[in-house]
């Protein structure tokens, strides 16, 4: 929901989740070589959003993937390892896990959200990418807010 209505204030793009679409042909049941695919098919949706318009907001990018790869299956694929090292530009906005917990078909871990949080913390951190946490429910205001401060908007 925050990506969405970022890109409604910004009036720019919004590449929603590829994620949910592709498993939704598998039946839902995954192995570590369908998030390579899911990689491959995110990225090249946020590039030719970004060949229309300077400014793209993401659902999800290789962070994701690389966390998810690393809990679920405990490697990562070189071509996520990959797109996280070249996307050193990419600005993030992490979300504390401070509001319920929704189920939903494809979420995994309603009971480890402080670990996965710490764990993306901790690669934007180290990889000394530009990112800001978000929390509670007035969400929008506080990442237009951090990307004005970080000369986005």
């Amino acid at each position: 929901m925050l990506c969405k209505e970022l890109s409604r204030n910004l009036d720019c793009p919004w590449v929603p989740e590829y994620s949910v679409e592709y498993l939704d042909s598998l039946s839902g049941k995954y192995e570590l070589k369908d998030l390579v695919e899911i990689a491959i098919e995110q990225r090249q949706r946020i590039f030719d959003a970004a060949a229309e318009s300077e400014f793209v907001i993401a659902d999800t990018a290789c962070l994701v993937l690389k966390v998810w790869a690393e809990v679920r299956f405990k490697e990562v694929p070189a071509i996520i390892e990959g797109w996280w090292k070249e996307a050193e530009n990419y600005t993030y906005l992490l979300c504390t896990p401070d509001l319920p917990w929704e189920p939903g078909q494809y979420r995994e871990n309603p009971s480890d959200r402080d670990e996965l949080f710490e764990k993306y913390r901790q690669h934007l951190w180290e990889g000394d990418r530009n990112f800001a946490v978000i929390n509670g429910r007035n969400r929008v205001p506080q990442a237009l807010k951090f990307l004005e401060a970080s000369g986005l908007i």
